[in-house]
């Protein structure tokens, strides 16, 4: 798996590649959802070529996290949209809320 900075991170997970952590691995994309802190704190996912955030209220890192990956889906001129809770975020792939 490819070591990157939190930058690179949010790089690769605008381009929806999984096999990257930051070097601390706290911040991770498996191709579809990204993380900050592992599977219980999603902060973004894909679906249906758009990438969604949630608004809950977040610590300080994963707030920088989230800025990140807000930045680099900018970059790449991918439409993103929010949604209100991490709950609602997983619900759009399915999956139950851990």
């Amino acid at each position: 798996m490819l070591r990157t900075d939190n930058r690179g991170v949010a790089r690769a997970f605008a381009r929806q590649q999984a096999a990257t952590n930051s070097n601390n691995q706290f911040y991770s994309p498996d191709g579809v959802t990204l993380y900050s802190y592992g599977a219980h704190w999603p902060i973004a996912v894909w679906h249906k070529g758009v990438c969604y955030f949630h608004r809950e209220r977040h610590s300080v890192t994963t707030s920088k996290h989230t800025s990140l990956a807000r930045g680099a889906a900018a970059m790449a001129r991918i439409p993103w949209s929010t949604v209100e809770t991490r709950r609602d975020l997983m619900a759009l792939q399915g999956k139950a809320f851990l």
